[in-house]
């Protein structure tokens, strides 16, 4: 999902001010194509724990600036992720 940097800037001057990491995040996505885990987001940006960006992934999502594109089976720890 591509997101116009003046179509971000509005979206941060009208809706809810965005986390430092979400800003982070939707850069990274923007600059990556395909389809990833919170765990492959977080390892790919040198994160140790998917942790530290899935709660960011879930609100980017909800406000709709992110979208899911599924569930993959259970991963590394034998939970089911995004």
């Amino acid at each position: 999902m591509s997101i116009h940097p003046n179509s971000l800037n509005a979206y941060r001057a009208e809706g809810r001010k965005l986390h430092s990491r979400e800003v982070k995040i939707l850069i990274w996505a923007n600059t990556h194509t395909g389809s990833y885990t919170d765990r492959s987001v977080a390892d790919l940006m040198g994160f140790s724990h998917r942790s530290e960006v899935q709660p960011r992934i879930s609100d980017l999502v909800a406000d709709g600036l992110m979208c899911e594109n599924g569930k993959i089976p259970k991963g590394r720890s034998g939970c089911v992720h995004k």
